[in-house]
C-alpha cells in the first residue's frame, strides 16, 4: 500500500507538471498568433540586466516579443500578485469593492504612503504589501489554491506562507503566462463574476492620455541573488486593446535605475508602437 501511494503521487506530480507545460506550450499554437521579435537589449545594457518583453495586439492577435530571457522562465511574481489576489478578495466577498478599507496597524514602513488606513484601490496603487498580505490571510489557503487552480496561475504553489508565498515563497510564473492571465481576464474567461472584473478594471487603471487608456501593475522580488523586476498591463486606444507583460533580472540592480527601468523601458516601447 505504501508503494502504491508513493508512485500515485509522483504521477500526479507529472500529470499536473505535464499539464502546466503543455498549457505554455500550445498558447501561440492554439491562438495561432503572428510572432515578431524586438531587440530592446541596448536599454538594459546600462543596468547589467536582461530580460523578456511581450506585445500582443488583441484584435490581430499580433505578437511582439523580446527574449533575452525565455518567456518561459519561471519567476516569483511579487506585486504583480496583487492583481489576482485582489480578484479572489472580491470573488469570495472579503472585498466588497474598490473601496473596501483595511486599517492600518501603526506599523512605521519604509514607503510613507503605507502608513495609513488604505482602500483596495489606493492599496493597488501604492503597491500597500500589509493590505494584500492581510487580505490573504482572510481569503485562507483553501480559497486561494483552489482560485490559483481556476486561473491557471503560474506553479499555482503556495508554499512559504498564506501571506508571504507571492514574495518570499513558493509561487512562481513565466512572462508568457502572465500574458495568458491578462488575456483571460480581459476577455472575461476566468469565471468569475461580471461585477469582479468590472471592479477590478476600476482598481487596475493608470490614467487615460490622448484617447488611450492604461492599466499597469508593477513588482519587484528577489531569489536567487537576482533582483525580478514586472511591469504589465493593458493599453486600450482607439485601435486595438494591447496586452504588455516586461520582466527583467539584473544581479547588479542599482536601485535608482533599476525600479524606474521597469516601467520606463515598457513605455518606451508602447511610445514607439504608437500604443501609448
Amino acid at each position: 500500500m505504501k508503494n502504491y501511494l508513493i508512485l500515485f503521487s509522483v504521477a500526479l506530480i507529472v500529470t499536473n507538471s505535464c499539464k502546466n507545460s503543455e498549457a505554455i506550450s500550445n498558447f501561440q499554437a492554439s491562438n495561432k498568433m503572428d510572432v515578431t521579435t524586438l531587440d530592446y537589449k541596448p536599454y538594459l545594457d546600462s543596468l547589467q540586466a536582461d530580460g523578456a518583453f511581450l506585445l500582443l495586439d488583441l484584435k490581430t492577435n499580433k505578437l511582439i516579443e523580446y527574449q533575452g530571457i525565455s518567456k518561459d522562465t519561471m519567476l516569483i511574481p511579487a506585486s504583480t500578485f496583487k492583481i489576482p489576489n485582489s480578484l479572489i478578495g472580491l470573488e469570495t466577498g472579503e472585498l466588497k469593492d474598490e473601496l473596501t478599507e483595511f486599517k492600518w496597524n501603526g506599523t512605521t514602513y519604509q514607503i510613507q504612503a503605507w502608513d495609513k488606513n488604505q482602500s483596495l484601490v489606493e492599496a493597488f496603487q501604492n503597491s500597500t504589501v500589509w493590505y494584500f498580505q492581510e487580505l490573504a490571510r482572510k481569503i485562507g489557503e483553501k480559497h486561494m489554491k483552489k482560485y490559483l487552480a481556476q486561473f491557471n496561475y503560474g506553479n499555482q504553489n503556495i508554499g512559504g506562507g498564506i501571506d508571504k508565498f507571492w514574495l518570499s515563497g513558493d509561487l512562481r510564473i513565466s512572462p508568457l503566462q502572465q500574458l495568458e492571465f491578462l488575456k483571460a481576464l480581459w476577455n472575461e474567461e476566468l469565471k468569475l463574476a461580471k461585477k469582479t472584473t468590472q471592479t477590478m478594471k476600476k482598481v487596475f487603471f493608470v490614467e487615460k492620455r490622448g484617447g488611450a487608456t492604461l492599466y499597469a501593475k508593477t513588482g519587484w522580488g528577489f531569489t536567487d541573488g537576482n533582483d525580478i523586476g514586472w511591469y504589465m498591463g493593458i493599453v486600450e486606444n482607439q485601435k486595438s486593446t494591447y496586452l504588455f507583460v516586461h520582466a527583467m533580472i539584473s544581479k547588479d540592480a542599482r536601485l535608482e535605475l533599476f525600479g524606474e527601468a521597469r516601467k520606463s523601458i515598457a513605455r518606451r516601447i508602447l511610445a514607439e508602437k504608437n500604443i501609448y
